[in-house]
């Protein structure tokens, strides 16, 4: 099975993950970017802010208002650039499953729904 990367309300999470948080990328591990997911599997996404995102960005409860406006049943996570690279060398963290199964669902959006850019550790 291939990875999961379509569904009517995901373009519209990615949307709020950029305009409600500030996110510069937005990428799907687990089941779904594996490609073994159910139809019922939910969507794990981790957002990558900047450095300088403001705390309420980074605030539990307002990434779950973000998620819950768009209606998609997701985890969405989020995490700053250097935070997310410092911990990709520890493998048991969420930054190194990301780096090793994640798939960047952000980019070319426009151009082509579906397409999908580097992983993360890629330069």
């Amino acid at each position: 099975m291939r990875a999961e990367r379509e569904h009517p309300r995901l373009d519209g999470l990615i949307a709020l993950c950029r305009s409600e948080l500030g996110a510069e990328e937005v990428w799907l591990f687990g089941s779904r970017a594996r490609g073994d997911h159910h139809p019922d599997s939910d969507w794990d996404l981790l957002a990558i802010l900047p450095d300088d995102a403001p705390e309420e960005a980074l605030d539990a409860v307002r990434v779950w208002q973000v998620r819950r406006r768009s209606g998609l049943n997701a985890d969405l996570l989020v995490v700053t650039r250097s935070d997310f690279l410092d911990a990709q060398d520890s493998v048991t963290t969420l930054s190194a499953i990301v780096a090793r199964e994640g798939v960047r669902i952000d980019q070319f959006k426009d151009e082509a729904p579906g397409l999908v850019g580097r992983v993360p550790n890629d330069p």
